[in-house]
């Protein structure tokens, strides 16, 4: 199994795009798994498709096939595949070579759950184009009282989260909302559990 270290990336300022293949059920022969262009077939009896890799497989269940795919997709694509565990694969660009689009992912598989989470990679973003900061401030009676406090960011926000301590810094329950509006991220006290006056709220945004 792959550990953090392996996907670690000193150089690369995009996001990768990942899906995730999940395998809950045995798998047969001749079934397939397709990533972009290149179809991998699932080969029991010494006979497959010319054209596919064929991924070698004398027992079919999860623990013993999800191995065999991890090493053929690593082989063979321009993706990292990491076995998350027996049921599970995340697939996800290892370098800025690798392609960002919506690349489709399919597979023939008829096991029960034996599935792509989605029909294409989630697209990513080239390196350079990804901006990222952490903004971080008390909150003051004021924005208890419009039950909202602002942030904003000199970019987009596409993604973001929020942490909110104490002014002792405990982390701190809360059950708030966030929402984005273009540069603009609003944190709200709109259920139970509230952030308070002194409380610090951090965010961390990204293009």
């Amino acid at each position: 199994m792959r550990t953090i270290q392996d996907v670690k990336r000193t150089s690369w300022r995009g996001r990768p795009a990942l899906n995730v293949l999940r395998l809950a059920s045995n798998v047969a022969d001749g079934e397939t798994i397709t990533i972009g262009g290149v179809v991998f077939e699932f080969d029991s009896n010494s006979s497959y498709t010319a054209g596919r890799i064929p991924i070698v497989v004398g027992t079919l269940t999860p623990t013993a096939v999800m191995p065999l795919i991890v090493s053929a997709v690593n082989a063979n694509t321009p993706y990292l595949a990491i076995k998350i565990s027996d049921n599970e694969m995340l697939l996800v660009g290892k370098d800025e070579s690798s392609p960002i689009g919506a690349v489709p992912c399919t597979e023939t598989m008829a096991g029960a759950n034996n599935a792509w989470s989605a029909a294409t990679m989630n697209t990513g973003a080239a390196g350079g184009t990804v901006a990222m900061q952490l903004q971080q401030r008390a909150a003051v009676a004021q924005d208890v009282s419009l039950d909202h406090i602002l942030f904003y960011f000199p970019f987009t926000v596409a993604a973001v989260m929020v942490q909110i301590r104490t002014s002792t810094g405990a982390l701190k329950t809360w059950t708030g909302n966030v929402t984005v509006n273009g540069n603009v991220v609003t944190v709200d006290n709109s259920n139970t559990t509230d952030f308070a006056a002194t409380d610090v709220i951090a965010v961390l945004a990204s293009s």
